[in-house]
């Protein structure tokens, strides 16, 4: 890749931060008819590496205020996740997306709750994270990608046993692998 074409993809990228931030309230909402949490998700994060920390921080108020429950969780509307039916079916990645940013941030009164409700999501039999329900309340099914972003998020909160157990479940998943040139299977258990 040249360096030119670099620069037009950094260029790219400012623009678009800067369209998205003329986009927000003063309260960290965006401008929207729907107030989804799949909106939101990725706000903190991409202002945060941006360098617009106070966006960042407000938009996490927003979502602390908005979206956290009692328990952990983070939802549009209690017991009702996203309208990305998506994030039904992956419970877990919006809350994982939004815990290390707020951990990276250091914002604890939102990464540590959401954290505490991920790991209700770890299977200890299977050493990964089930798909779309806390582990004993759901089918139990675990898979590649629910494991690899819950590993991910258990390094940023430095819970290294589940985050090797994890890697070692996903290094079994791509030796299952009949041919990975040709292609990844998403395996389960």
């Amino acid at each position: 890749m040249t360096q030119e074409i670099i620069l037009k993809y950094i260029d790219s990228s400012i623009k678009a931060v800067n369209w998205l931030e003329t986009q927000i309230n003063d309260d960290g909402s965006y401008y929207l008819e729907t107030q989804d949490l799949a909106c939101y998700y990725k706000s903190p994060y991409l202002f945060y590496i941006s360098g617009k920390i106070e966006l960042a921080n407000r938009i996490l108020n927003y979502i602390k205020n908005k979206f956290l429950r009692a328990n952990g969780d983070l939802t549009t509307q209690e017991n009702y996740k996203s309208e990305n039916d998506a994030f039904g079916e992956y419970l877990a990645y919006i809350n994982g997306s939004i815990a290390i940013a707020a951990q990276k941030m250091g914002r604890f009164d939102v990464s540590y709750p959401v954290y505490q409700y991920l790991t209700s999501f770890y299977h200890p039999e299977l050493d990964g994270f089930t798909t779309n329900k806390p582990f004993e309340k759901g089918e139990n099914v675990v898979d590649v990608l629910t494991t690899t972003h819950l590993g991910l998020t258990c390094l940023y909160f430095g819970d290294l046993e589940r985050a090797k157990k994890a890697g070692k479940l996903l290094d079994k998943f791509i030796n299952i692998q009949p041919d990975i040139n040709s292609g990844f299977y998403l395996p389960n258990n």
